[in-house]
């Protein structure tokens, strides 16, 4: 974590005379939540210290500049942060590069977001967004889960709430997860009805009076991990 090692593969292809190059940046670890045990990353114990984090800034909104973001993430390091959980939509391919180099772990997350499930477009557009977080950003061996979903039990966002279709979604998404990239876990954030389907669960824990999410992610106070 202190000193994470990145590889380099560039691939050049030519043909009639013409040459186009790409590069991927990419990284070797392990990592494993032993079941009634603690989490591993390469085979040696580590304690998850973690925020939350927006792609927003005053002033700026979701316009942030990358000196902002490198900023950003900086302090964050400082403060000492290993894990960060990326709400509730894909973010800057920039943030991914800078917890590779860090060496944060991320949750990331698409915006499937509180009261339920809509029609056929609706749950079309969930599954082509989480297609398009894992087929752009599997290759950022900080990831280690897939969030599919935030708050889906809030109920009166939507005239309607089907716990049965929500369910259903959550279960196509987790499958679909696990076929694109069956080396992450994944996980939802308060919607104890699908707790079942994900590999990971994480309850809210709030802090009376000011409404301000309580970043534990120590697996014995707010993570489920099914294996």
């Amino acid at each position: 974590m202190d000193n994470p090692l990145l590889y380099t593969c560039e691939v050049t292809v030519r043909a009639n005379g013409q040459a186009v190059t790409a590069s991927e940046r990419f990284g070797f670890r392990t990592f494993e939540f032993i079941e009634k045990g603690p989490f591993h990353l390469n085979g040696r114990r580590l304690l998850l210290r973690g925020t939350h984090r927006h792609e927003d800034h005053a002033g700026v909104a979701a316009a942030m500049t990358e000196d902002q973001m490198r900023q950003e993430m900086q302090m964050m390091k400082e403060m000492g942060v290993n894990f960060i959980r990326l709400g509730h939509y894909q973010q800057s391919e920039i943030i991914l590069n800078l917890c590779d180099s860090l060496g944060i772990l991320v949750w990331e997350e698409i915006p499937w977001c509180r009261g339920g499930v809509g029609g056929e477009k609706y749950r079309s557009q969930a599954k082509h967004m989480l297609t398009d977080m894992i087929e752009q950003h599997r290759n950022h061996p900080a990831v280690i889960i897939w969030g599919l979903g935030n708050e889906n039990d809030w109920p009166n966002d939507f005239e309607t709430f089907n716990q049965g279709e929500i369910r259903s979604l959550m279960s196509e998404l987790h499958t679909l997860s696990h076929q694109l990239d069956d080396s992450r876990k994944t996980a939802i954030r308060r919607c104890a009805f699908c707790s079942d389907i994900v590999d990971v669960y994480s309850p809210s824990i709030w802090q009376a009076g000011i409404g301000v999410i309580i970043p534990i992610i120590r697996k014995c106070l707010l993570l489920r991990w099914k294996r």
